[in-house]
């Protein structure tokens, strides 16, 4: 429930695009823009609808967790899970 609040994606993401791209690209390995671009290719087969249940997980998150994953060898999916305000079964 407070993943567009306190989650990476909304705030530490957020702050660095915009005052450290240096951090930024640390945490990813990539760029904003080619961030942007793998994305807009990308989203069409990782996009989810909302429900009246819950709330989907953006395209926009999973593509960070995913790279953060692949980027931090040995990061577990519990430190991201609490990284990103999504449940561990859901990475």
């Amino acid at each position: 429930m407070r993943r567009n609040t306190l989650g990476a994606s909304s705030t530490l993401l957020v702050e660095w695009t915009s005052e450290d791209r240096d951090l930024y690209k640390n945490l990813l390995r990539m760029s904003r823009e080619q961030f942007c671009e793998l994305l807009s290719k990308i989203k069409p087969y990782i996009e989810k609808q909302d429900t009246n249940i819950r709330e989907c997980i953006s395209a926009h998150v999973k593509w960070q967790i995913t790279l953060r994953y692949l980027a931090a060898a040995g990061d577990s999916f519990g430190s991201l899970g609490s990284l990103y305000r999504v449940p561990r079964t859901a990475i």
